[in-house]
């Protein structure tokens, strides 16, 4: 099972080697200097779509199930600190409003 409070808000996500690989190269060339990029993935996807992704690359079924704001919130809180947890769940909350954050896979 995937859970998120996503319902249908599709993310363009960005694997973070390839995060690391732009930022090496934007770190070691000065032209860069100063400028700012925004480093998105190739299709934004939903969360119905990364289920149907998992499932072919895991040859298992995977299936997306929509949980509210507390709910996420509440099992981020078993791993993480308080922190983190509602920083998560408010960058998640920017996705159902239409502003896509950068989240790193």
């Amino acid at each position: 099972m995937l859970y998120a409070p996503l319902a249908n808000a599709r993310i363009h996500y960005v694997d973070a080697r390839d995060v690391g690989v732009v930022a090496a190269h934007l770190l070691t060339e000065e032209r860069h200097q100063y400028q700012e990029y925004e480093v998105t993935g190739p299709e934004a996807l939903s969360c119905v779509q990364l289920a149907e992704i998992f499932s072919t690359i895991l040859d298992v079924p995977v299936r997306y199930t929509v949980i509210s704001d507390e709910d996420a919130q509440q099992t981020l809180l078993k791993r993480y600190s308080a922190w983190t947890a509602h920083a998560a769940t408010t960058l998640l909350q920017f996705s159902l409003q239409g502003v896509e954050p950068v989240l790193l896979g």
